[in-house]
């Protein structure tokens, strides 16, 4: 038996971690690339998709709403990845002193 096996802390295990934040950046990005840009369109895709009429209007503004959340997503997203490298920087540049 490995320690790492022991211990839960393998290759996989780092892949399962990384899997999530991987697609919390990638999945909003999708959405707005496959996201009609008609109103009607979006009625339509909501239509087809929940089974339920959707206005032409109730389409449009699901769709602002959709884009809404979606840069927010990746503006947090990019947030983050800028704190992490800053913080990375700040290891680099001031080491703890031992």
């Amino acid at each position: 038996m490995h320690g790492e096996c022991s211990m839960g802390e393998g290759r996989q295990r780092r892949l399962a971690r990384g899997v999530p934040t991987a697609a919390a950046r990638i999945v909003p990005a999708a959405v707005l690339l496959l996201l009609p840009k008609c109103p009607i369109c979006v009625a339509v895709w909501l239509t087809a998709v929940t089974g339920i009429t959707v206005s032409v209007a109730a389409g449009a503004w699901v769709r602002e709403l959709i884009v809404v959340v979606c840069v927010a997503a990746l503006g947090a997203s990019a947030l983050r990845i800028v704190q992490r490298r800053k913080n990375l920087r700040d290891i680099r540049v001031n080491p703890r002193p031992e």
